[in-house]
């Protein structure tokens, strides 16, 4: 049962991937590959979110409200 669901997570990764993984030290790199890619595409993501907010009120806008 243990090799079955290791080849079916190998296989799952090769579709996802495109990339085959031969040995346990190319799994680990692959997977460290994608979470660095994952992790920066969410640092943009939240970059270009705060670049889209409104600048905070100034003390002068918050005295006139």
């Amino acid at each position: 049962m243990k090799l079955e669901n290791e080849q079916y997570n190998r296989d799952n990764l090769i579709l996802l991937t495109g990339k085959m993984v031969n040995s346990h030290a190319q799994l680990v790199e692959l997977v460290h590959k994608i979470k660095g890619e994952f992790l920066h595409s969410l640092h943009e993501d939240s970059r270009a979110r705060a670049e889209s907010l409104p600048a905070p009120l100034s003390k002068m806008e918050k005295s006139i409200l």
